[in-house]
């Protein structure tokens, strides 16, 4: 997974001139280049991905743009976690964050999915999608890696030259 972050930050470097100019007269239209090219990231990864800007004042701070705030769906549609209980996936979430809250959420329809506060924010681990309500660390990206080898059954895409 940290792999189809690292190509979203790559074209979002490439594009950050033209995004910051954007940010600057039109926010709503910086928006939408940005999802254009989260778009064109995850079509190429067989994914989703959602920038979500959590207030007004993150459009115009188009330096962070792709490393925060960021929802990455698999498959909208899958209600239980496949491969693993919920209780692998909180050991493996407590084994990177030891200081998180983890609680079981989503349960409505019969879903699975965790709900992680940390201190600077919170991810939603679902079924089917990882919500990141927060800066992309390190950890956070080892978590996406592990979720996407061992629940997700993805692996990266062949390398790609921008």
């Amino acid at each position: 997974m940290s792999w189809i972050i690292q190509d979203l930050q790559r074209e979002i470097r490439k594009n950050r001139k033209r995004l910051a100019e954007l940010a600057e007269s039109s926010p709503v239209r910086a928006y939408s280049e940005l999802s254009r090219i989260a778009s064109e990231i995850g079509r190429i990864h067989r994914v989703q991905i959602l920038i979500n800007f959590t207030s007004s004042s993150q459009a115009s701070d188009s330096e962070r743009y792709g490393s925060r705030n960021v929802s990455i769906i698999i498959d909208n549609s899958r209600k239980k976690f496949l491969h693993h209980q919920q209780e692998d996936i909180r050991a493996k979430v407590s084994q990177l964050f030891p200081e998180a809250i983890v609680k079981s959420a989503f349960g409505y329809e019969g879903r699975d999915g965790l709900k992680i506060h940390l201190a600077t924010g919170r991810i939603d681990v679902l079924a089917g999608a990882v919500h990141f309500w927060c800066e992309l660390s390190q950890e956070a990206l080892a978590l996406l890696d592990w979720l996407f080898r061992e629940e997700y059954d993805k692996r990266p895409s062949p390398p790609r030259t921008w």
